[in-house]
């Protein structure tokens, strides 16, 4: 017994010799990434994918297999399977990093946890663990942005307990704060199709008020409004952009300009549908009233008595107007009178397109006569109830791009210089950060957001989030964004910052194996 133990004493004096050859006088080198070969890049690969829905706890879980496979020691495993991961994640930061948010994104057993008995696909089980005590603060807490980030903080960590309780507390203390900012990320994913609309209406000077004044008007002619598609304004200005009739490129009142000399092309082929039909028809001295009286339905007392005399009025001079006893034509150049407006009209701008739209639907009705008499061909009223909408669509547009013309001229450039750098809506916050801390990144960043700012930026942000791969993965990952992103993305940077132990697996492996050739000489 006393030869092992002076053994043992001879092999711990020795254990550390040629682990640390003295250092030789080398030349600076320019770092490099390390090259992987195709087994270390699909296992690297691997690694990441696990990391995400194991919030980095995989490491551990390989770590523990390989040494009870191999009979070697844990931490040596553990020490090595870390060393991989950094070398991938130095050769392959976008693709590592990148591979372990998306996992972590679909396949988070947090996230599913929290949402057992919630929606339409929810089994009665779940269902019936949802209802129990507490299971709805437990699911608020698991996914909770917080949460995640805690849980994948302590599986980034390295170290004891303690070290990895530090770790998580620092990753949740850090996604708390990026909460709110992934939150609103996760509601522009959420509904990324609305998004984009606002930022093409915004990009071509239009407001909420215009959309407002456009649902309106919709109303009046009995067009119920039931989903955000429906809205004629957005729907029109998509197509005219991808026409090229409008875009972000010019002014308001080019784009307008470019809506009149649509309509009057348009105007000059309704003229000859028109004078197709009107030698077949028959005069009538008078026309429908159906959107007029839909309109004043919806109105009562005074402002009721008075539309009515209005649309009254407006009716007999039209039909006294009649130059041809109230042909097609007639109906055609009274509807085109009421596309104007004038300084001090009577009529409102509601009993004026109220009144157009019954003149509208007399011409399409005659005309389905005449074709349910095979007097026309059925693509005439194709045709002409096509260009009726078209022509309607470029006027609305056409007036709302004049209505907001005036801000080509708004303010000037010296004071839209000031308006970018002030410190509330602007760029001068982070000018002023940058000035105060020598960073320049604050006042990048700052520059970046005015930047894009505009109309032109704006429409191509709206065209990218049009892509129907962006629309058809927005509303999964706007749902999981803020819980699942901000916490790992709170792990990933934080974690970096820790102090890290590095590990000598090939002295922890000589430890074990004298280890094994103490115990083997002890038997």
């Amino acid at each position: 017994m006393a030869d092992n133990e002076d053994l043992g004493s001879f092999l711990a004096e020795f254990e550390n010799v040629g682990l640390e050859p003295p250092a030789a006088p080398v030349a600076p080198t320019v770092p490099t990434k390390p090259d992987l070969g195709l087994r270390d890049y699909i296992l690297g690969l691997s690694r990441s994918y696990l990391a995400g829905p194991t919030f980095n706890l995989a490491e551990e879980a390989e770590a523990g297999l390989v040494s009870a496979a191999r009979g070697t020691p844990y931490e040596a495993e553990l020490g090595r399977i870390r060393q991989e991961r950094a070398r991938f994640a130095e050769a392959a930061p976008v693709t590592s990093l990148g591979t372990e948010l998306l996992s972590g994104l679909i396949l988070n057993p947090l996230q599913k946890l929290s949402m057992i008995g919630r929606g339409e696909q929810a089994t009665r089980l779940g269902q019936t663990v949802a209802a129990a005590p507490g299971a709805k603060l437990t699911q608020a807490v698991v996914g909770a942005a917080p949460t995640q980030a805690i849980v994948a903080g302590f599986g980034a960590g390295e170290g004891g307990v303690q070290e990895r309780l530090t770790a998580g507390a620092l990753t949740g203390a850090v996604g708390t704060l990026g909460s709110a900012a992934s939150s609103v990320a996760g509601k522009i994913f959420s509904d990324v199709a609305t998004e984009a609309d606002r930022l093409r209406l915004s990009s071509f000077g239009l407001r909420p008020s215009d959309i407002t004044r456009n649902i309106k008007e919709m109303a009046a002619k009995g067009k119920k409004v039931k989903t955000k598609q429906e809205i004629s304004l957005v729907k029109s200005l998509k197509d005219f952009e991808k026409r090229g009739i409008v875009d972000t490129e010019s002014d308001l009142i080019q784009n307008a300009a470019n809506l009149e000399v649509l309509r009057e092309e348009l105007g000059g082929r309704l003229g000859n549908v028109i004078n197709e039909a009107d030698v077949k028809a028959d005069v009538f001295p008078d026309f429908m009233s159906e959107n007029s009286q839909k309109y004043l339905a919806k109105l009562s007392g005074e402002a009721k008595e008075q539309a009515a005399n209005r649309i009254k009025a407006e009716r007999e001079a039209i039909i006294r107007q009649f130059e041809n006893g109230g042909s097609i034509e007639d109906l055609q150049r009274a509807k085109i009178g009421l596309n104007y407006t004038w300084d001090d009209s009577p009529l409102t701008a509601t009993v004026q397109k109220a009144i157009r739209e019954d003149l509208k639907d007399e011409i399409e009705n005659r005309v389905a006569i005449l074709v349910n008499k095979k007097k026309l061909k059925p693509d005439v009223l194709e045709n002409l109830k096509a260009i009726n909408k078209e022509y309607g669509e470029a006027v609305d547009l056409r007036n709302g791009f004049l209505k907001r013309g005036g801000q080509v001229y708004g303010g000037d450039v010296i004071e839209d210089f000031f308006a970018q750098i002030r410190t509330s809506g602007g760029a001068g916050t982070p000018l002023q950060l940058a000035a105060q801390t020598g960073n320049i990144v604050p006042a990048m960043i700052g520059t970046g957001a005015s930047l894009a700012r505009t109309r032109r930026a704006k429409g191509e942000l709206a065209r990218v989030m049009e892509d129907p791969l962006v629309q058809a993965l927005s509303a999964q990952i706007g749902a999981r964004l803020p819980e699942v992103v901000t916490g790992r993305t709170a792990a990933q940077a934080v974690t970096p910052m820790l102090p890290r132990k590095e590990v000598d697996v090939e002295a922890i492996n000589r430890r074990a194996q004298i280890k094994q050739l103490l115990a083997a000489l002890g038997e």
